[in-house]
């Protein structure tokens, strides 16, 4: 796969030129992430701000969302208080980008539309489920074949499966499909919102365990993260790549 510095420095962008650290927001349950929190803190310049909530339950901490630059969202059902909410809401709508993991289309018991508003598509459940694994498969789209996020990524099937996603936002650039032959869904896309500023906005249908599992989902993550927020790895990096 192309390495984070390569793919932040050729995707960013317009980047923010200073060396200032991301702030990342790591939305997600309890402990996920942590593996992945650890190697940014430790390779990168950058501070993970943990904004943990279990399903069903509020979101205590959904505060600290004002002074982060970037979300990384796996919330799964959660049912934040009217003010937590606000605070959700705002984040994603002020137009600060997002990128988006497994359940993150279906991050909010009380704000279902943040799979059309947010991820620009219909949320569908699971998609294929009475089909083994090795049935299923993932494939890059042609813009995928291009694209430096995903091109060099060696394909897997996420762990539970697959999802539907259907009534994609024209803006919605999908980047890997998934599912049987004549039969497929998008399961990696990208998006540029351009009522909220050019908005940045990243979903992958891999999971914590994937990230666990899998260098390469780990550094997809990683290079997603970079382009959301327009920073440039190379100003980042704290140690140097390999290590």
């Amino acid at each position: 796969m192309m390495s984070v510095l390569v793919a932040a420095s050729c995707l960013a962008g317009s980047v923010v030129a200073d060396e200032q650290p991301l702030r990342i927001a790591i939305a997600a349950s309890p402990n996920q992430f942590a593996s992945l929190e650890m190697y940014l803190e430790q390779h990168y310049l950058v501070q993970c701000v943990r904004v943990d909530a279990s399903k069903g339950g509020p979101i205590p901490d959904a505060a600290k969302l004002r002074d982060c630059d970037v979300m990384l969202l796996n919330h799964y059902r959660t049912e934040p208080t009217a003010e937590q909410l606000a605070e959700v809401r705002k984040f994603f709508l002020s137009g600060k980008p997002v990128v988006g993991a497994r359940k993150a289309s279906h991050a909010y018991q009380n704000w279902l539309e943040i799979d059309r508003i947010v991820f620009g598509v219909k949320y569908g459940s699971h998609f294929n489920p009475s089909k083994k694994k090795e049935d299923l498969k993932q494939v890059l789209t042609p813009r995928g074949r291009t694209h430096g996020l995903v091109r060099d990524l060696s394909l897997v099937i996420p762990g539970g499966g697959l999802y539907k996603y259907t009534e994609l936002a024209d803006d919605v650039e999908v980047l890997i499909e998934g599912g049987v032959d004549g039969d497929m869904m998008p399961q990696t896309w990208q998006r540029t919102v351009a009522e909220r500023g050019g908005q940045r906005v990243f979903y992958t249908r891999y999971d914590p365990d994937d990230v666990n599992q899998y260098p390469e989902v780990r550094d997809l993550l990683v290079d997603a993260l970079f382009w959301a927020a327009k920073r440039d790895g190379h100003q980042l990096r704290r140690t140097p790549p390999g290590d």
